[in-house]
């Protein structure tokens, strides 16, 4: 785990590789355990096995709290 910061308006991408056998189910959640999906300032791509990129564009205050990759 790590903090970080970004400026309202930025762009934060995570770029992950992850492993498992079977090829786990990526799951990205928020704060409570809120399930998160593509909205209009978030984009999940699991398109490739094992790798997943999360992109929060124009941040905003409200979009601070904890991220998780499950």
């Amino acid at each position: 785990m790590k903090n970080i910061t970004i400026k309202t308006g930025r762009t934060l991408q995570w770029s992950v590789d992850v492993e498992g056998e079977p090829t786990p189910e990526i799951k990205w959640t928020w704060r409570d355990g809120v399930a998160l999906q593509d909205s209009g300032c978030i984009k999940i791509d699991n398109s490739k096995p094992n790798h997943t990129i999360f992109t929060l564009t124009d941040a905003k205050r409200e979009d601070r709290g904890k991220y998780t990759l499950m």
